[in-house]
């Protein structure tokens, strides 16, 4: 299983390889992406997370539960760490 984001998948066919798993065996999975940053995908990290910026202030506020704002331009809402460990729980889940 991986995440159908590029380098993800680019690892599993790596290990696949290594280990002689085959590689049309791997499959992609949306549960276990990254965690989504809505509108702050693709922008300088350096102006994202400034001592003095929303960002910052947003999770000293609100923690695990803090959600960057809009929408990336893949079209992914963002995720707060807590939405992303309940996406992946529920794969966990589904799994066991």
């Amino acid at each position: 299983v991986a995440s159908h984001a590029v380098r993800a998948r680019l690892t599993a066919i790596q290990a696949c390889e290594r280990f002689g798993f085959p590689v049309e065996r791997i499959e992609d999975e949306p549960r276990v992406v990254e965690l989504a940053q809505g509108e702050l995908e693709k922008q300088p990290r350096a102006d994202v997370y400034r001592c003095d910026g929303p960002v910052k202030r947003g999770i000293a506020r609100e923690a695990m539960f803090y959600r960057p704002p809009g929408v990336s331009p893949d079209g992914d809402r963002g995720e707060s760490q807590f939405d992303v460990e309940r996406r992946f729980a529920a794969f966990v889940e589904q799994k066991l």
